[in-house]
């Protein structure tokens, strides 16, 4: 009862801001047609991690201004993502090879400000090739992608490894099969075990969506196949706060797993639940080109914000996409902007996204980063802003608003209502409350909502 109850305010107020579709607050560029930005990590402090390949990486605020840039962080290609920003507060990359050592692994420490602070080598024997980069729970590192044996051609197979707090490596693992699987993205679930995900390519050279559950030991958990009889390949991998997973990809399949093909190339969206099993899948595109090498943004409703590259929102060109699903996988709303390609998506700390990849600022074509968000009119900036001080509070409860409320109710975090009292002059005497957590919704005097959480002492 408690976490449903929770959840119901929660979304309550988010649809009040959100259901409108965003707009662009900001958009920046580079003007070098050669760099595009392949991903964004956002730091401990809230700013944000830019990387445009080896040329450039800059950290920039919330609101559009440059903290630094720099040049050297090595990588991969500029749209892998094979950057992450680690608990210890420093930026970590990996590369395939170390020019001195063939066929060797590099990982490189980066301090706060972009500067080179570390590095280790692990030689190996076959050619590896890396996707993703991600920091684990206990502060190493998962590294995962695929390799080819030095003189076998063209085979492949999926390629893990797991680093632990000291740089070196607890285990490897091959994913083998009588297909070629590349693996393209992974990250680490609540349960401390890992997903992992690619495709896998069969000899009549179509490809299904393949994914994978590792534990924390690197022993497979389950993997399972989707799609059509074409080509699917998946390039995201997250879990939802409801524990199910959600992975997304690109689709030409018209049969099998895939329904609502309309076009030729589209972004195919699969959520299953913790066992892999398939719940539901949609093609959220309706382009010929289109499909995404972006994360996937968990919100705390249930739903899901997805980035893509779509040649069919603005006609005539391709364009920044930005789609909003509910937990039901049903859109609330959809963004589309001017012409460009988007590789990565943050969400920042007001509740709105910066989405980068490459486009024409001013008919230039530049590496590109937008903000978008929703503009709020007064009394909505107002409610946004309304807060409880003291919080813990002892006696009397005051409200810092530009609201003028009319009455409060108050509840357990079980969803107990325990107050329902009248509001004079923004304040509310909770003496008699026992110490508790409290979630207090509170009305203006238009029937405008906002729901607030205080302890009591």
């Amino acid at each position: 009862m408690m976490k449903r109850f929770v959840t119901i305010l929660f979304i309550i107020s988010c649809l009040r801001l959100f259901s409108q579709t965003p707009v662009v607050l900001w958009e920046r560029g580079y003007d070098n047609p050669e760099l595009a930005f392949g991903s964004i990590l956002k730091t401990l402090e809230g700013d944000f991690i830019l990387y445009a390949g080896e040329q450039l990486t800059i950290k920039m605020t919330s609101d559009n201004q440059l903290i630094w840039e720099t040049s050297g962080i090595h990588t991969n290609t500029i749209t892998a993502k094979n950057i992450t920003l680690h608990a210890d507060g420093n930026i970590y990359s990996v590369k395939n090879s170390n020019p001195s050592i063939p066929n060797s692994l590099g990982l490189f420490q980066y301090d706060n400000n972009g500067v080179l602070t570390n590095q280790w080598s692990y030689p190996h024997s076959d050619v590896l090739f890396i996707t993703k980069l991600v920091a684990t729970q206990d502060g190493g590192f998962l590294i995962s992608g695929h390799k080819t044996t030095s003189g076998s051609g063209i085979s492949r197979n999926g390629w893990i490894a797991k680093l632990n707090a000291s740089k070196v490596i607890e285990w490897e693992r091959e994913i083998s099969s009588s297909d070629a699987i590349q693996l393209q993205t992974a990250t680490q679930t609540t349960d401390g075990n890992f997903l992992i995900a690619g495709h896998k390519k069969y000899d009549n050279g179509t490809s299904d969506f393949y994914l994978a559950k590792i534990d924390i030991q690197g022993n497979l958990v389950w993997e399972k196949e989707y799609g059509g009889s074409e080509n699917e390949d998946v390039w995201a991998v997250n879990e939802l706060v409801t524990g199910n997973y959600i992975f997304a990809g690109a689709s030409i399949s018209t049969d099998g797993d895939v329904s609502n093909n309309n076009g030729f190339l589209n972004v195919w969206v699969i959520v299953t639940d913790a066992n892999g099993n398939l719940l539901n899948e949609q093609i959220i595109t309706d382009g010929f080109l289109s499909f995404t090498e972006s994360s996937i943004i968990v919100e705390s409703d249930g739903g899901y914000t997805i980035g893509v590259i779509n040649d069919n929102c603005v006609q005539g060109a391709t364009n920044f996409n930005l789609q909003r699903f509910n937990a039901s996988h049903q859109r609330i709303w959809e963004f589309c902007s001017s012409e460009g390609g988007l590789y990565d998506l943050v969400k920042t700390d007001d509740d709105g996204y910066i989405a980068v990849g490459f486009g024409t600022i001013n008919g230039v074509s530049q590496a590109k980063a937008i903000k978008i968000g929703i503009v709020l009119d007064n009394e909505s900036f107002a409610l946004q802003n309304t807060s409880f001080y003291p919080n813990p509070v002892k006696d009397i409860l005051h409200i810092k608003s530009d609201i003028v409320f009319n009455h409060i109710t108050i509840y357990t975090v079980d969803g107990r209502k325990v107050m329902r009292e009248q509001i004079q002059n923004n304040q509310i005497n909770i003496e008699k409350l026992p110490q508790n957590l409290y979630i207090a919704k509170l009305v203006s005097e238009n029937e405008q909502e906002v729901n607030l959480k205080f302890v009591k002492n």
